[in-house]
C-alpha cells in the first residue's frame, strides 16, 4: 500500500471507528477541513479523497459548500460493508490479555492499515475453541499468547494460514519483536553502567515464550561480560500480573546476593511492583538500586524516577502484520512469513552508573 493510500485508509478507518463508538453520531457535522487535515496530518487532497470515498459508500453526506455530515444510516452502511468482506481473519487472544495496552496499540495499528475488504473477528479463549473458528469460515488465524504446540498443530491442520505474534517457532508464520535482542540490550546497558552484581525474578513459562527469550538474552550477555546474575524462581503457575508478593521475592534475591546493584524486570509491570517494594524498604531508585524494564508501558516514563526500559515495537508489529495479511488477500498461497522487529532501548532515570570501589593501594 502506497503512503498516500495508507493515509487515505487511515482516515477512513478512524472515522468509521468514531462512528461505531458513538463519537460521531448520525447527523453530526464534521469539523472543518483545516482541522481534519491537522488531526490526520494530511493534505487537503488526501482528506478530500477519503471523504469522497465515505460519501460514495453512503457513510457521510456532502452538502453544498464544504459541509460534511454523518449519514443517518451510517452504522447500517458500515455493517453491510463488513458483510461484503472477501476474507475473514480470526484474532485469538487469551482472555487475560484483553486489557493489555501493548496489544491494544498493536491491534489499533493493524486494523487501521488492514484492507477494508478484510473482516476481523476476535475470539477470547484460554483454550482455543476450534469449532467456533470453523463455523465463522475463517481464512487466517492470528494468535497473541502462549498456546501449546498441540493447539497450534490443530489450528495448522484446519486453516490456510496461522500467524503467531510475540513468539517464534520454525513451523509457523510469525511476526514478533526480537525479544532475545531486547534482553541482550538490557544486559549490555547494565554492563555499560558498571553493574557487576545483578538480579532477576524468574517465572516458569513455556520455553518459546517472550519472557524466556528475553531472559536468554540477559543470561548470554551476563555470561559474556562476566556479570554475576542472581535469579530467584517464582513458583510454577503464578501469574506475574496479579497476586504476587514481590517484596518477599526481592528479600530472597538479596539473601542470595547482598551485593546486587541492578535488577532486570522482564516486564514493566514487575518494575512497577518493585518501585513500591523498594519504597517500603526505604531503598531509593537509582541511588541504592537500579532497575530496567521491558515493554515501555504507558506509565513507564511517568514513574518517579522515569523507568529505563526496552520499548516493545507494538505499532511496527501491527503495521507489518497488516502488510502481510493484505498480500495474502490476493495470494493465499504465499510463502512462510517469519520476521522479527528490533526493539529500542529508552534510557531514562531508573538506571544510573554504579560507582566501582577502587581498592586502596
Amino acid at each position: 500500500m502506497s503512503k498516500v493510500n495508507y493515509k487515505t485508509e487511515n482516515i477512513l478507518q478512524s472515522l468509521k471507528q468514531d462512528i461505531i463508538n458513538g463519537i460521531l453520531p448520525p447527523g453530526k457535522r464534521l469539523t472543518s477541513e483545516r482541522k481534519l487535515c491537522e488531526q490526520f496530518n494530511v493534505s487537503r487532497n488526501t482528506l478530500r479523497r477519503a471523504l469522497q470515498k465515505l460519501n460514495d459508500s453512503g457513510i457521510v453526506v456532502k452538502k453544498p459548500g464544504s459541509c460534511v455530515s454523518i449519514a443517518e444510516n451510517a452504522l447500517e452502511v458500515i455493517e453491510n460493508l463488513r458483510k461484503q468482506a472477501v476474507m475473514k481473519v480470526g484474532f485469538i487472544i487469551p482472555t487475560a490479555q484483553s486489557r493489555n495496552p501493548i496489544l491494544e496499540k498493536m491491534f489499533e495499528t493493524f486494523q487501521k492499515r488492514l484492507d477494508p475488504k478484510i473482516e476481523i473477528i476476535m475470539f477470547f479463549h484460554e483454550i482455543i475453541n476450534f469449532s467456533i473458528c470453523e463455523q465463522k469460515n475463517i481464512d487466517i488465524i492470528i494468535i497473541f499468547g502462549d498456546y501449546d504446540n498441540e493447539q497450534l498443530e490443530k489450528l495448522q491442520s484446519r486453516f490456510k494460514h496461522i500467524f503467531l505474534l510475540n513468539q517464534q517457532t520454525a513451523d509457523y508464520n510469525y511476526i514478533s519483536p526480537d525479544n532475545y535482542a531486547g534482553g541482550c540490550m538490557m544486559a549490555e546497558y547494565m554492563a555499560a553502567m558498571n553493574h557487576q552484581n545483578t538480579g532477576c525474578l524468574v517465572f516458569d513459562f513455556a520455553e518459546n515464550s517472550d519472557f524466556n527469550e528475553r531472559l536468554r538474552g540477559i543470561r548470554d550477555v551476563c555470561h559474556a561480560k562476566n556479570l554475576k546474575l542472581t535469579e530467584v524462581v517464582i513458583p510454577s503457575g503464578r501469574d506475574p500480573f496479579s497476586g504476587i508478593n514481590y517484596s518477599k521475592f526481592i528479600d530472597h534475591l538479596f539473601e542470595k546476593n547482598s551485593e546486587i546493584s541492578g535488577i532486570f524486570c522482564i516486564y514493566d509491570f514487575i518494575a512497577l511492583e518493585l518501585y513500591e517494594a523498594f519504597n517500603e524498604k526505604g531503598l531509593r531508585i537509582p541511588a541504592d538500586i537500579s532497575v530496567i524494564g521491558f515493554d515501555d508501558q504507558y506509565y513507564a516514563q511517568y514513574l518517579d524516577p522515569p523507568l529505563t526500559t526496552i520499548k516493545y515495537p507494538a505499532e511496527a508489529v501491527g503495521a507489518k502484520l497488516a502488510e502481510k495479511i493484505n498480500i495474502l488477500k490476493n495470494d493465499i498461497k504465499q510463502q512462510l512469513v517469519q520476521e522479527q522487529i528490533m526493539p529500542v532501548l529508552f534510557k531514562r532515570k531508573s538506571l544510573s552508573k554504579f560507582k566501582l570501589k577502587i581498592p586502596k593501594s
